[in-house]
């Protein structure tokens, strides 16, 4: 290794957050545009139960946008809901293995239910007759005493993506998914390694994404648009997640959406807004136990960015497992994985490294935040 990779390689430590949460290795990379590093939005969770039927771990990755709040709030609620009520499960089946169907609805009605939440609470803050709303009511309570929004208005406003990995006694894999975060199971085979995508991909340019919007929204054309990039109503190029009321609820009330953030959000988008919702919350969910699995990596979409820009452009995930894997199982013993996932998704200690060229500023645009999280299988 050249010195200056090395140096390379301190500054990428220094930079990045590193934890180990249950026996699985998160990294975290702030993002960087041109000038300044950006506040990050991606937020992770690990931990394991040990239950009457084996021990359970929990992986979590989340990517917020707009502000925190919204997955600050999937953050701190997510975890013991999925806990409560997988030993209510796993009471109920006497301690016996649960199936895929049981674990499918824990992880399904958890996701959906922290977005009903984000939802109802806002509608709370209005009057009984919300149909008679049509313009901002100023009795409406939509600011705290200091003048600001208040929390259930900017988690209604903002929103994040969610990954959850449940691994159960059997060491069978469990994946379920709103937004756009990455997950690669990684198969160790003779001759390398094999990997399997499980995840969805939940992108207004995902044709399969495309036209499901379009089949829920018949004689609505700009209800999705693919030019350049998907939009959801010519903004969002996400087509799943939690929080992003403004693609969920009728007209009315995302005027006083929009009123309670003191920002307009555009007549094309009002216009466009005929017969929400738009975004959905409803999550895809996998399974998985193939021989010879070695580890589950989920990420947060900074590190697909950071490959098909940057280096390997037109190689689906599952190949980019292979780079993943192969970079994780060379690890030094004590090493966080994660960590030497991220090195290796900027070019390792190969003289194509484009960190320091990210550091620099020399990059063609932002550098999304990056989040990995590896699960040893």
């Amino acid at each position: 290794m050249s010195n200056e990779v090395a140096d390379l390689r301190a500054h990428i430590t220094q930079a990045a957050s590193h934890e180990t949460l249950a026996g699985i290795d998160f990294v975290r990379l702030p993002g960087r545009d041109r000038t300044r590093i950006l506040e990050t939005e991606d937020r992770y969770f690990g931990a394991q139960w040990d239950l009457s039927n084996g021990l359970w771990k929990l992986a979590v990755v989340l990517d917020g946008h707009g502000t925190s709040v919204t997955v600050d709030f999937v953050l701190n609620a997510l975890p013991s809901i999925v806990q409560a009520a997988l030993v209510s499960a796993v009471e109920e089946s006497n301690s016996q293995p649960l199936g895929d169907d049981t674990v499918s609805k824990i992880l399904s009605q958890a996701l959906i239910g922290l977005d009903e939440r984000i939802k109802n609470e806002f509608i709370a803050l209005l009057p009984p007759d919300i149909d008679a709303l049509s313009d901002f009511d100023a009795t409406v309570p939509l600011r705290d005493p200091h003048g600001k929004p208040r929390i259930e208005v900017d988690r209604a406003l903002s929103g994040t993506t969610a990954t959850v990995a449940l691994i159960d006694p059997l060491n069978r894999i469990h994946v379920a998914s709103v937004g756009d975060c990455d997950a690669v199971l990684c198969v160790e085979i003779e001759d390398g390694w094999d990997c399997q995508d499980m995840g969805f991909h939940h992108q207004c340019s995902n044709p399969a994404e495309m036209a499901r919007i379009r089949a829920e929204h018949p004689g609505e054309p700009n209800c999705v648009t693919n030019t350049h990039v998907g939009r959801l109503l010519g903004g969002m190029p996400l087509s799943r997640g939690i929080g992003d009321m403004h693609f969920k609820l009728p007209v009315n009330l995302v005027r006083i959406l929009e009123a309670g953030c003191g920002e307009s959000i555009g007549k094309a988008f009002i216009d466009n807004n005929i017969t929400p919702p738009y975004m959905s919350n409803i999550p895809e969910i996998g399974h998985a136990n193939v021989p010879g699995q070695k580890f589950l990596i989920i990420a947060s979409d900074g590190l697909d960015h950071l490959m098909r820009r940057f280096r390997r452009k037109n190689i689906p995930t599952r190949e980019h497992g292979k780079i993943y894997a192969a970079a994780a199982a060379r690890a030094p013993a004590g090493q966080n994985l994660a960590a030497e996932v991220l090195w290796e998704a900027f070019g390792g200690d190969g003289e194509g490294n484009i960190y320091g060229d990210a550091i620099a500023g020399k990059l063609q645009g932002r550098v999304d935040d990056i989040t990995i999280a590896v699960v040893p299988l």
